[in-house]
């Protein structure tokens, strides 16, 4: 079956997913955290987070081929020549089957995804395949069925990655639907995935539960067979979690029949039980405050009575309708009211329905139902969002998510980011929600597209200031996607925009991976000959600021390298050496000057420190491959050199001090070499 499928299972045998909204994040978040490897593009040389090897290996586990004899064979055949192509229809599982190989070459899954930024013209998928690093012990996956079109340069971009990955102990899996790009690798061996049966693909899932001796009595039942016999695989693994979850609330001295048939009215999504507790309380003012608590409380399960109810009060006057005082003077108390929607308070004082799934099932009816309260509901959200207590703004939001996510809905995520920018939310509440939905692949895309259509006309700052910190929170999952958005920003009109870009870069550029992909960015493509001035201006003031942030007067950047070792000690010297080059291009400035001061302040005070501080800076000057010639490294050296003297002359500091005077015989005769030979 699907990955995405079988990401609502349990993450291990030790720990099943039973929250309803997180099962259906891990529907959406498969590749970005679904405890595999996401390969992030347009990064030089970044490898993605490691995630959990378990997790994949779970996944294998429970894949259920229609042919077991078929797929062995082929397994044998990939183990050989670590490449393949496997054909299938949506929802044969054919990401699982390519999980399931990988896993059985003992490599981690690499998904080479496309799309996730289609308003980038120039990330076209040759281009991105193009710059996927090859990695040791890696297993890759690309998927062209998510693509409209495959043309010839896509195909040989494939091509090349598998020779690159040749030496690597690394595979490559293609994955295409049927009669479309199979004949396109004539040399490769292709396998077909079939549709397994749903209710032998729930059966392999019931038999990893851990300690649920019995639960596989749930496959044998007569109902669940005639449910599963027109399921697809990803209904048999949802079958599967909400079977575990009946099956361990079940009261022991039940029969077995009680957590099955509670099990199969959690699939069935209980609206029939629904059906009957709406006719049941309709028709005058009582009635509809029922109806009132049965939404707060689905909306706030877990939450403590009080917030409930305060979010029930808050909701009656937005639908017409008076407060029923409830656990008040004159309204019944809060045990009955509970227990008029199926509620119960428990001994840690919050509350929860008495049936399993019962809350979602609530939301997605009332939404379906009544469908003239939705501009209520969502301005309910603004209310929550604005004046209650951040928990109740955490379940608000996961809560109106979810329904967006079972409903496959995303402009409804849409519309309540609208509703809370234009609204009282606060800008933070809005900005984490922009990003939490714009995070993920699939379902993300139309919000990762309002963020960027706000990010190249900002309506009003509130809504720039929105963008800003939302991909400074989502930068985590997809900086690419990030700074993208932020660079137009950072060219924006308002001085209060370009503002907001500059912070977030500042925020994302704090963390150490998203350190180098914010200096690769500025230094490459934001901070050259023909970038609009006020996103230049940005780049200039970025790297101004972190080289001359200090922490107990020694500059950040330095810290930053002395707490790496290695590898990663060399790339973090090469990228500041960067930030100045990038500075030291351009005519020096006061700004300038002052990013300089720091860095010769440490130099007189640290002997130790004199050997790092000369080393980036020559290699700020000097050319690279990047950035030949040396006109261009003796005009950075007289810059730097010109900025040292200032500098000192301006603070007392004799030119003539060992460390300043080492130093600037450094940096000027670094290229003398290559001066005598171009004269």
């Amino acid at each position: 079956m699907e990955m995405v499928a079988q990401e609502t299972a349990q993450v291990s045998n030790t720990v099943v997913i039973n929250n309803p909204v997180e099962s259906l994040k891990m529907v959406q978040l498969g590749r970005l955290h679904g405890n595999l490897f996401v390969y992030q593009f347009n990064t030089e040389g970044l490898e993605p987070k490691r995630k959990s090897w378990q997790y994949q290996k779970y996944l294998a586990n429970t894949f259920h081929p229609a042919s077991r004899e078929a797929y062995e064979r082929f397994l044998g055949v990939f183990k050989e020549k670590r490449w393949g192509v496997l054909v299938g229809e949506p929802g044969s599982g054919r990401e699982t089957a390519a999980i399931a190989l990988h896993t059985s070459c003992g490599l981690q899954v690499h998904q080479v995804q496309f799309g996730q930024d289609n308003d980038n013209p120039d990330e076209t998928p040759h281009r991105l395949l193009g710059r996927t690093k090859p990695i040791p012990g890696a297993g890759y996956i690309v998927d062209l069925s998510t693509m409209n079109s495959v043309d010839e340069q896509v195909i040989h971009a494939i091509r090349v990655l598998w020779q690159k990955l040749e030496g690597y102990d690394a595979a490559l899996i293609v994955i295409t639907p049927p009669g479309m790009y199979d004949s396109a690798f004539p040399e490769v061996p292709v396998f077909r995935v079939d549709r397994p049966p749903a209710i032998d693909v729930l059966a392999k899932h019931l038999k990893h539960f851990p300690d649920a001796e019995g639960i596989e009595a749930l496959a044998r039942w007569a109902q669940v067979k005639t449910l599963m016999a027109k399921a697809s695989p990803a209904d048999a693994v949802r079958m599967a979690n909400v079977g575990f979850l009946a099956f361990s609330a079940r009261d022991t001295q039940e029969s077995m029949g009680a957590w099955i048939n509670e099990a199969i009215g959690i699939y069935s999504d209980w609206k029939a039980e629904l059906d009957r507790w709406f006719d049941e309380h309709k028709g005058g003012p009582e009635a509809a405050w029922n109806r009132i608590v049965l939404v707060s409380v689905a909306t706030f399960e877990g939450l403590d009575s009080e917030k409930i109810l305060r979010a029930a009060d808050t909701l009656a006057p937005m639908l017409g309708v008076e407060k029923g005082d409830a656990g008040g003077l004159t309204g019944l108390g809060v045990e009955p009211t509970l227990r008029l929607v199926g509620a119960e308070r428990g001994e840690d004082g919050r509350v929860r329905f008495t049936k399993p799934e019962y809350a979602t099932a609530v939301l997605d009816y009332v939404w379906s139902q009544l469908p003239r309260i939705h501009e209520e509901l969502l301005a309910w959200t603004d209310a929550i969002a604005a004046d209650h207590p951040k928990e109740c703004l955490d379940a608000v939001s996961s809560a109106w998510i979810g329904l967006a996510l079972r409903r496959n809905d995303p402009e409804l995520t849409i519309r309540l980011l609208n509703e809370w920018v234009d609204g009282k939310a606060p800008r933070k509440a809005a900005a984490r929600l922009a990003a939490e939905v714009a995070s993920w692949p699939d379902f993300g895309s139309k919000m990762r597209r309002k963020l960027y259509e706000w990010s190249r006309k900002p309506k009003t700052d509130e809504h720039a200031a929105v963008v800003a910190m939302a991909c400074a929170i989502y930068s985590r999952d997809d900086v690419v996607s990030a700074l993208f958005r932020l660079k137009w920003l950072a060219q924006a009109d308002s001085v209060k925009a370009r503002e907001a870009a500059l912070d977030a870069l500042e925020e994302i550029a704090d963390d150490t991976r998203g350190f180098f992909d914010v200096v690769r960015t500025i230094v490459d493509d934001w901070n050259r000959p023909g970038v609009p001035d006020e996103r230049r201006n940005i780049a200039h003031r970025f790297v101004i600021g972190c080289l001359a942030r200090t922490k107990d007067g020694i500059p950040e950047l330095l810290l930053r390298v002395e707490s790496t070792s290695g590898e990663l000690r060399d790339r973090t010297v090469r990228h500041v050496a960067d930030m100045w080059r990038s500075v030291l291009g351009q005519r020096g400035d006061e700004a300038t000057l002052e990013a300089v001061g720091p860095w010769v302040a440490y130099l007189l005070e640290s002997e130790a420190g004199c050997e790092l501080v000369t080393r980036i800076l020559v290699e700020a000057v000097t050319g690279t491959a990047q950035v030949p010639g040396v006109v261009e490294a003796n005009g950075r050296t007289i810059v730097l050199g010109q900025m040292i003297i200032e500098w000192c002359d301006r603070h007392g500091v004799d030119r003539g001090t060992r460390p300043v005077y080492e130093l600037l015989m450094r940096l000027f005769t670094t290229n003398e070499p290559v001066r005598s030979r171009e004269g």
